[in-house]
């Protein structure tokens, strides 16, 4: 039967680690989940901004609409 499972990770206390350590769990998931002969499982890492998915960049401006200045 198929199905989805999303699991977020806790930032604890390793929340100023560099981005390559979410790379290396994702590949020793990769590695472990593999190992399943029942199923296919493919862990990935989400973008930081869900709505830009793998975008390499965005321009944006602010507008000082209340005229309150730098």
């Amino acid at each position: 039967m198929p199905g989805w499972h999303l699991s977020a990770l806790s930032p604890g206390r390793n929340a100023l680690a560099p981005p390559t350590a979410v790379a290396a769990i994702v590949s020793r998931a990769s590695r472990a989940f593999s190992q399943i002969k029942d199923g296919l499982v493919f862990p990935f890492n989400l973008p930081a901004i869900i709505e830009l998915g793998t975008a390499t960049g965005f321009d944006f401006e602010l507008i000082d609409q209340a005229n309150l200045g730098p």
